[in-house]
């Protein structure tokens, strides 16, 4: 929603009303000083004497009028500059209130992107034929896909945390680790054809196809395996 925006006035509010006020008691001042000077010029032109304090009188209404108007002017200056700088400040905030609200935006679409690419990713490794798996650094199962019961029996809850190569026969293990070694020291994808073994002895030939998961610095954070199955053994 976009902020209202900030009215940019000089005197809002009753300091609008100050130099009409303040030039008010000024001139009724001056009239009050003016009217005691006539008065005085009356008296002092019937009694002959000099009239000083009247003219003192009127200079001093001189005086005040001219500093009162300073003084308004002063007082209306700073409010102005006062103002000003609220008026900006608020822009200011404005702005990034509205970057605040942009930023927000673009993670919430970020966000519902990312999820909706995760929910992709994971339909079409339902809609596949193959056993997908994910491997740490240490060759430990974390993730595998819900095929690996169709295929082998093995439920996914139960492998996670096993090793990989307990799923493939004792004489295929020097085969694996050089696979996946190959993969991590070259960082592309390696093939091997080799069996996977059920929970009650059988085998399942199948290939598979490894890629290392590697992180900005040329780590490598662990694996990515999807065995394709090409029939049983006879």
């Amino acid at each position: 929603m976009e902020p209202e925006s900030v009215p940019d006035t000089d005197q809002p509010g009753w300091y609008r009303a100050l130099p009409p006020i303040v030039l008010g008691v000024g001139l009724a001042l001056s009239l009050l000083l003016w009217s005691e000077t006539r008065q005085a010029l009356t008296r002092a032109a019937t009694t002959g004497d000099d009239p000083v304090f009247p003219g003192l009188l009127l200079l001093c209404g001189i005086l005040l009028s001219v500093g009162m108007a300073l003084v308004t002017w002063q007082l209306v200056r700073a409010h102005r500059l006062m103002i000003r700088r609220e008026v900006r400040l608020e822009r200011l905030r404005q702005r990034d209130s509205r970057a605040l609200e942009n930023k927000r935006l673009e993670k919430e679409v970020m966000s519902r992107a990312l999820s909706d690419s995760e929910q992709r990713t994971r339909d079409f490794i339902r809609l596949g034929t193959g056993i997908a798996l994910e491997l740490d650094d240490a060759r430990t199962i974390g993730y595998v896909s819900p095929q690996v019961e169709i295929w082998l029996g093995h439920t996914p809850s139960t492998l996670a945390g096993e090793r990989f190569a307990t799923l493939l026969p004792e004489s295929e293990h020097e085969r694996l680790d050089e696979a996946l070694e190959t993969s991590r020291r070259e960082a592309r994808h390696t093939s091997l054809d080799t069996w996977l073994t059920e929970p009650g002895g059988g085998t399942l030939s199948v290939h598979l196809r490894i890629c290392a998961i590697v992180d900005a610095l040329s780590h490598c954070q662990g694996f990515r395996v999807v065995a394709s199955p090409r029939g049983p053994i006879e």
